[in-house]
């Protein structure tokens, strides 16, 4: 299908508190010309929304470095890839988005209350030749093989806590909507000091930005394999680092934000190898 690049309507904000910084924080979304991409703005300081600006994927995705490092992007990352939005600039009060619920799902009904709208450019889609493997210690696995579309193909496993969950979806604005957009992150009980040592989830709230698991024991999900949902949600996000429109059929065996970059940077490397469509 025909597909003009896009921006939004009009400005319009989220507040909340960082999952790591536990700083209260007002994220605003504003309308980009074309060929903008995505940004983010905190203070005067301006970085883009791209791979080669991460600078850290423990338990999130950084970009930058110093005092101008913006933690957490991948949910408001995932809500506008997923939503099809193109070119945006996040202007933020405080150096990490706020986490709402733990999911995406504030971002899209942000999205949607300042409207998409085309803009008179064409959209650059990458379209792979060749299938991409890479690997990371511990059984991560992800895959990028030719396909017309974006489709995730996800399975998430502890070992340790015995869960195994799956999900596979054809990604469209409108079911990762309903779909991704909507799962929430999670952590284990026995991982939450360590982690606070390393002076991350400092705003973590169980039962309101997080599902934790305690014991193997999963809360009450939304859908049975609503773990596997949000993995996909922050592979999208991370998908988003590429800077352009990517069609492919991306296989996920426990991914992670330090193998998704790892991915993204290998598809940003082969770019140039690759069949790229403007379609209007």
């Amino acid at each position: 299908m025909p597909r003009r690049q896009t921006t939004l309507a009009s400005s319009g904000s989220v507040s909340g508190i960082g999952l790591h910084t536990g700083a209260v924080v007002t994220l605003t979304l504003l309308p980009a010309p074309i060929n903008h991409g995505i940004q983010f703005k905190h203070n005067s300081r301006v970085i883009d929304a791209h791979v080669s600006h991460v600078r850290n994927t423990e338990r999130h995705t950084a970009l930058g470095e110093g005092e101008s490092t913006i933690l957490t992007v991948e949910h408001v990352l995932s809500a506008l890839y997923g939503m099809e939005v193109d070119n945006v600039l996040i202007e933020l009060t405080a150096h990490e988005p706020p986490i709402c619920d733990g999911s995406a799902k504030a971002f899209v009904e942000l999205i949607r209350h300042c409207r998409i709208i085309k803009q008179d450019a064409l959209t650059s889609i990458l379209k792979l030749r060749e299938p991409i493997r890479v690997e990371k210690p511990g059984g991560s696995i992800l895959l990028a093989l030719p396909y017309d579309g974006l489709r995730v193909t996800c399975t998430f496993a502890d070992s340790v806590r015995n869960i195994t969950q799956y999900h596979d979806l054809v990604i469209t604005s409108s079911n990762y909507a309903t779909d991704i957009s909507q799962a929430r992150t999670f952590v284990a009980f026995e991982d939450v000091e360590g982690l606070r040592q390393l002076g991350l989830i400092k705003g973590g709230v169980e039962g309101e930005n997080a599902l934790v698991i305690r014991d193997g024991k999963v809360p009450p999900l939304l859908w049975p394999d609503e773990l596997a949902r949000h993995k996909v949600l922050d592979f999208v996000g991370d998908l988003a680092l590429l800077g352009r429109r990517v069609e492919a059929h991306f296989v996920l065996v426990k991914p992670g934000h330090g193998v998704n970059a790892a991915l993204v940077r290998e598809l940003a490397r082969v770019t140039e190898g690759c069949e790229s469509e403007s379609r209007l």
